[in-house]
């Protein structure tokens, strides 16, 4: 019985450090701002891997994406994948990539 407990709760635990590890979870349900001189896109993570986006000419792309080794690799249909180093992120956060651009997690679906 004492092992079994172990056993459980060792599985608990990993999973809950999986949980933790999900970088990508404050982006799930709510929408990435970016904006830059050519305007602004907005792109949808989902838990299942997959995303959309809205670009500033108002294309609409869908696509998938994965995290490795601490990047966000993102492929959109048709197109190759291109990563990026990225941390966790919550709704609020702002943060600048390259010069002149913002990026920031906005709440819900937009």
């Amino acid at each position: 019985m004492k092992k079994a407990l172990f056993i459980l709760a060792t599985l608990v635990a990993a999973s809950s450090a999986y949980a933790e590890e999900d970088i990508m979870a404050g982006f799930y349900g709510n929408t990435l701002v970016i904006t830059d001189q050519s305007g602004v896109q907005k792109w949808r993570y989902k838990p299942d891997h997959t995303l959309s986006a809205t670009m500033q000419d108002g294309k609409r792309i869908t696509g998938t994406w994965l995290v490795n080794e601490g990047r966000l690799c993102e492929t959109p249909e048709g197109q190759g994948s291109v990563c990026y180093q990225m941390g966790a992120k919550k709704v609020g956060d702002k943060w600048t990539g390259r010069p002149g651009m913002t990026l920031e997690v906005k709440s819900g679906l937009d």
